[in-house]
């Protein structure tokens, strides 16, 4: 925002041009979307792509504007005009990130050809308290895939779990992500951005990036920063009695310029949720997460060492777990849980215990043709899911599983030769999966070993106004199962695919403040070993699953198409994306729920079918003035089961929401900012008829209110930041939660955080 102020020349005729370029002071790189004001003829813009920008219709004087940009120190001009010379804005970075209100969403890389969003720092600061999954879901084109209150995973355009690759500081989350209520086992506040690709993406990544990817970006290491310093954030919420804390401390080591670390740690407990008209019985939580990173840079040379661990102990609503048939029928049928009980922070079975270790090892070395760089792996996940047992045996785990990761990738980026830039490089993956014995009952997956190796190679051609880019990659897989037949011999069955991927992508900027981007992607997904062979019952999701041995590898190809508009006020995003994929699996609902002798459950069987999604995303904001702001963003899929000419199940409703902000412009480092929002979801009416259990729910609507006040404690920057969430406290189901079948979402939900950073 700007002020400005001066003598204007009257008698010339009003008809010059304030322009210039806004970049990056250390950098200079432009700043594309920097918000240019001039009070006094009330004319603002911002800047383009390439950080110009240009107002027109002014008339000769003296006037003060102001220059802002997300993450940069606010800049005060006096400019006199006409303008003698070009105008370049120089801004300076600014480590504190609570002095804007931002358009959720934003593209953040102008050259890519991917349709891509973002989540800032500032907004994963204000969302403090949340997992990965509930996060995302601020990005449009991004919903949630849930089981209950506290377990949600990224749906993008339509696909979820194993065709999501989720990248954790670089290195493949290899979780037993296979599972619906398996959330990822990241901490999102050791983030400073998280991004999501929405195209096919399994050139640069392989197979698993078949519906996108999710991005986890950690700071870099403070080399130039030697002194400490970090942050704080803390969250408390009414639903759940829930809090929240998280603090990172970074620096230098002693006097050496080329040594920095980071050290990160949070915490989050909740005791039951509640809905509108009842308690949501034994959903809390307990989660404890911490990082660490040291690295060491001279010259040429990079080395660093990153370690997390990830521990959460997760209760499964407890009336998802039901006796017997009847009381099964009766359950999809009540509007109320059959078991609700009063508040408690006690955890029960059926519960979850997850840890997640996570250690990288990274070494890169710059050179005259390119740089180049080594980067290891190492993940241990452990899952355990307890069921309800009589005999004394609650604390024996029905469900114990181990899978050990190690991951080999060699990068090399060539420079710049001409107008030609690219990447190419090789990767390894070795996994064993073991069922822990002393469960007592048969695994739900059986043991088995895997060996993933791919190499790629991406070039692209960049013009001034336009850019081209094709990559190629080869993927090859091996597992072996180690199981039993039907008559209870040890067999060992092995797999084997292989597979290319190849992409083309376009980037047309036909005018400034413009931008169309064009994807065409192939990728290629072979089955995993619990669509092969899950037999038994899924504790966490509450369901009795069944595989299918005779599965097929999934074929898909994605075409995504992107048109972005900076225009003055407005700033405008449209995605349109068509997806086929052939072989496409998914678990399948069965005619009729199964008694066994731990309970009553829903059944599903893994089944594969010719697949044809498309859809559109769409996000809008306005400036309206510098001290409002409207802003837009929706979504909607439409999705085919091209073999039984029928709808697919369980895919996303449409869904829009509106909001508008308004910020107090102060002249001092103080921020204030009040924003209203409505969200609609329509009912999913696209669905097969008769083979859900229950028919999807009926469409919401719900309202939400924000505050914002930052200012300065002890010379240093903070924001309190107030939430509140169904403010209306709706009754309502969300078809993409696996226990709608049982209870309503949440209630009305208040929520306080205080970020401060020193």
């Amino acid at each position: 925002m700007a002020k400005a102020s001066g003598t204007l020349a009257q008698a010339q005729p009003c008809n010059l041009t304030f322009q210039g370029t806004v970049i990056d002071m250390s950098t200079k790189e432009a700043l594309p979307i920097a918000a240019i004001w001039l009070v006094g003829p009330e004319k603002g813009t911002t800047t383009d792509e390439k950080g110009r920008f240009n107002i027109k219709g002014l008339c000769a004087g003296t006037f003060t504007a102001d220059i802002h940009y997300l993450g940069y120190k606010e800049k005060h001009l006096t400019i006199t005009l006409p303008l003698q010379n070009e105008l370049f804005v120089l801004m300076e970075e600014d480590e504190v990130l609570i002095d804007e209100v931002t358009v959720q969403g934003e593209v953040i890389s102008p050259d890519k050809t991917q349709s891509e969003v973002t989540l800032s720092e500032t907004q994963l600061a204000r969302a403090s308290g949340k997992s990965l999954g509930e996060s995302l879901q601020e990005l449009p084109g991004v919903s949630s895939l849930k089981t209950g209150p506290t377990i949600s995973k990224p749906i993008i355009n339509g696909l979820h779990s194993n065709r999501i690759l989720i990248l954790n500081n670089g290195l493949r989350q290899e979780g037993q992500q296979w599972g619906t209520e398996h959330a990822p086992e990241i901490d999102p506040m050791t983030a400073t951005q998280i991004s999501v690709v929405k195209g096919a993406a399994a050139v640069r990544y392989g197979p698993e990036a078949i519906g996108g990817i999710v991005v986890v970006e950690p700071p870099a290491l403070p080399y130039e920063h030697k002194h400490l310093h970090g942050n704080v954030r803390l969250m408390a919420a009414d639903n759940g009695r829930m809090g929240s804390a998280s603090t990172t401390l970074q620096g230098g080591l002693g006097k050496a310029e080329s040594v920095a670390w980071r050290l990160q740690a949070t915490g989050r407990r909740a005791g039951d949720f509640k809905a509108p008209d009842y308690m949501l019985t034994n959903t809390g939580l307990k989660e404890a997460d911490f990082s660490g990173a040291i690295g060491y840079k001279k010259n040429d040379w990079l080395a660093e060492v990153y370690y997390s661990k990830f521990t959460t102990e997760l209760g499964i609503l407890r009336s998802a777990h039901i006796g017997n048939l009847t009381d099964l029928q009766a359950a999809f049928e009540s509007e109320r849980p059959l078991i609700v009980e009063d508040f408690s922070y006690k955890i029960d079975n059926p519960r979850q215990e997850i840890s997640h270790d996570l250690a990288k090892a990274t070494f890169g070395k710059k050179g005259h043709l390119g740089d180049i760089k080594l980067v290891y792996g190492y993940q241990r996940n452990i899952r355990k899911e307890f069921d309800i047992r009589r005999g004394g045996r609650g604390e024996t785990p029905a469900l114990h599983m181990d899978l050990l990761t190690h991951s080999t990738d060699l990068i090399w980026e060539q420079r710049t030769w001409q107008k030609l830039r690219g990447q190419m490089g090789g990767s390894f993956i070795y996994q064993e999966n073991r069922n822990v014995p002393g469960t007592g009952i048969e695994p739900l997956i059986p043991n088995y070993n895997s060996a993933t190796s791919g190499v790629f190679v991406i070039e692209r051609w960049m013009e001034d106004r336009w850019e081209i880019e094709a990559g190629l990659r080869f993927d090859n897989r091996a597992f072996q199962v180690f199981t039993f037949d039907e008559n209870n011999e040890v067999i060992r069955p092995k797999y084997h695919f292989n597979n290319f991927s190849g992409s083309v992508g376009l980037v047309l900027k036909p005018a400034d403040g413009w931008k169309v981007t064009s994807n065409l992607g192939t990728a290629w997904r072979p089955p995993n070993v619990s669509e092969l062979y899950s037999q038994g019952l899924h504790h966490g999701a509450a369901t009795i699953e069944e595989g299918n041995t005779e599965l097929d590898t999934e074929q898909a190809l994605k075409w995504v198409n992107q048109l972005l508009i900076r225009k003055g006020i407005w700033s405008a995003e449209v995605s349109i994306y068509a997806q086929k994929i052939d072989n496409y699996i998914y678990l399948q609902p069965q005619p009729e729920p199964r008694l066994t002798i731990r309970g009553a459950f829903p059944v599903y069987s893994y089944v594969q079918t010719d697949a044809f999604m498309a859809g559109t995303d769409v996000s809008l904001s306005a400036q309206l003035s510098k001290q409002w702001l409207y802003s837009l963003k929706g979504s909607l899929i439409r999705a085919k089961d091209v073999s039984k000419d029928d709808f697919l199940i369980f895919m996303p409703g449409d869904r829009v929401q509106n909001s508008v902000t308004w910020s107090y412009p102060f002249q001092s480092k103080k921020t204030f900012f009040v924003s209203a929002s409505h969200s609609l979801v329509r009912r999913q009416n696209r669905y097969p008829s008769g083979v859900d259990y229950v028919d999807p729910p009926k469409g919401y609507q719900l309202f939400g209110l924000n505050l914002a006040y930052g200012s300065q404690l002890f010379g240093n920057d903070y924001e309190i930041y107030l939430e509140g969430t169904n403010l209306l406290n709706t009754s309502y189901r969300e078809y993409l939660n696996r226990f709608r079948y049982y209870a309503d979402e949440l209630g009305r939900t208040i929520t306080i955080r205080f970020n401060y950073k020193f």
